[in-house]
């Protein structure tokens, strides 16, 4: 049913499946650092093609490498801005 995360959005296509392997928060030194070079590294895989690429990318670290999610967002925001 369209609405609740099944639509037809899901379905479309993606440009690329870039996987990138966060830092365990905690475990080094300066792990957001190491949390920006993974979206650096998975945007520059992502559109190094022409600009109508289509991605998607979940937050990367907030699940089993322990990244506060509030430190996690802030992350994925800058970067994501840093795009435009």
């Amino acid at each position: 049913p369209e609405g609740n995360g099944s639509g037809a959005a899901w379905l479309k296509p993606f440009d690329a499946i870039v996987h990138v392997t966060p830092p365990f928060y905690g475990h080094h030194p300066g792990p957001e650092r190491w949390l920006q070079r993974c979206y650096a590294a998975a945007f520059r895989v992502a559109f190094s093609g022409d600009s109508s690429t289509v991605a998607a990318l979940p937050l990367i670290g907030a699940g089993g490498r322990g990244f506060p999610i509030d430190l996690a967002v802030e992350i994925a925001a800058v970067a994501c801005a840093g795009l435009l």
